[in-house]
């Protein structure tokens, strides 16, 4: 009888075992299924590596570019900057100096560096502090009342900036720096689950188009803007989700909100030049194979005027790292790891 119920016991053990296994491999399978769209890539889209400088080991961030520079930040100090060429040439080291009296939180601070200045950002104060790449001299404006979360400077006088509103939602909004007023677009953003989760994102501007970009995480859109937060355009990536799958969680001792998972990242950060809308997106394609797209960032390429996606292309991970970020100088396709900054060529015959 005994080694009946015993015979029985490890039955059951190996049942509920095998269960366990084929449940865990059910599920990492259909996490790693393709979605049902397609990629195209074309040969030769973007070349191997052409120069590549080493770096500090996740110290460096992009601060930004002008016409014949790139820059990048020390991560957590953005006073810190390197100054490289497009050859991948360190030609100077920049410690910025604030203006007397002025203090502020290095990790709440954004910088951005392009050819109409520098801009230091802190949306807490709020304040900005602006200069000349000529002299690197700085001086502070406060902004009196116009908190933000987010800020890009669209040119000398205008910051587009990111704003959480409570009982609102996520909104983009125009600040003026010489009437010290910030101007809301609500209808910009489009609520889907809560406003503030569902629609997060990144946002750029395309001085060449004097347009603003706005890319949606958690769906497949991007928003075409004027310089006013008019919207143009809604865009979408080949990418099929069109509701953020997003879930919310709410703490019931204080009335908080969060996500109760993380949900499915559709576009991870993007970039343009001219008509060109550069996007990373970490979905696998119904063409690709498993092995290929772990081994690679994808880039997908929309032609930002029509809306029409283009073409892809991967880029390969060096020395074990993926791309942290990725930037557009010209005809070059400048990438950040984690210890390197690399330089590539795109094709100029795939974007014609």
């Amino acid at each position: 009888m005994k080694k009946r119920t015993l015979i029985v016991i490890l039955l059951i053990l190996l049942f509920s075992s095998g269960t366990v296994l084929g449940l865990f491999f059910y599920t990492d399978y259909n996490n790693h299924l393709p979605s049902s769209f397609i990629r195209l890539f074309p040969p030769h889209a973007i070349s191997e590596v052409q120069k590549e400088l080493k770096l500090p080991k996740e110290q460096y961030q992009f601060a930004g570019l002008t016409k014949h520079h790139i820059y990048l930040h020390q991560k957590g100090n953005p006073l810190s900057i390197l100054e490289i060429d497009s050859n991948l040439h360190i030609t100077d080291t920049i410690n910025l100096q604030l203006p007397d009296s002025i203090k502020i939180n290095l990790a709440r601070t954004q910088l951005t560096v392009n050819d109409m200045g520098i801009f230091l950002t802190d949306g807490t104060k709020p304040m900005l502090i602006k200069g000349s790449i000529h002299d690197w001299k700085l001086k502070a404006i406060d902004l009196r009342n116009n908190y933000f979360n987010e800020a890009i400077p669209v040119d000398t006088y205008k910051l587009a900036v990111i704003k959480l509103v409570p009982e609102q939602g996520r909104r983009l909004g125009m600040l003026n720096i010489n009437t010290l007023t910030t101007t809301l677009n609500p209808k910009a953003l489009e609520e889907q689950v809560d406003g503030f989760f569902c629609t997060d994102g990144t946002i750029h501007y395309n001085s060449q188009l004097q347009k603003l970009v706005y890319t949606y995480y958690y769906r497949n859109q991007y928003i075409v803007m004027d310089k006013s937060l008019e919207v143009i355009a809604r865009y979408n990536t080949i990418d099929t989700t069109t509701t953020a799958n997003i879930k919310i969680r709410e703490i019931k001792r204080n009335g908080q909100r969060s996500m109760a998972s993380l949900p499915p990242i559709i576009s991870r950060r993007s970039h343009s030049q001219g008509q060109w809308f550069f996007n990373h997106s970490p979905v696998r394609a119904k063409n690709e194979p498993q092995k290929q797209f772990q081994k690679n960032t994808v880039i997908d390429v929309y032609n930002l005027k029509k809306g029409v996606y283009k073409h892809s292309f991967y880029i390969r991970n060096i020395h074990g790292q993926s791309i942290k970020d990725y930037m557009i100088h010209g005809g070059q396709f400048m990438v950040l790891y984690s210890n390197a900054l690399v330089k590539y060529e795109l094709d100029e015959n795939n974007l014609n």
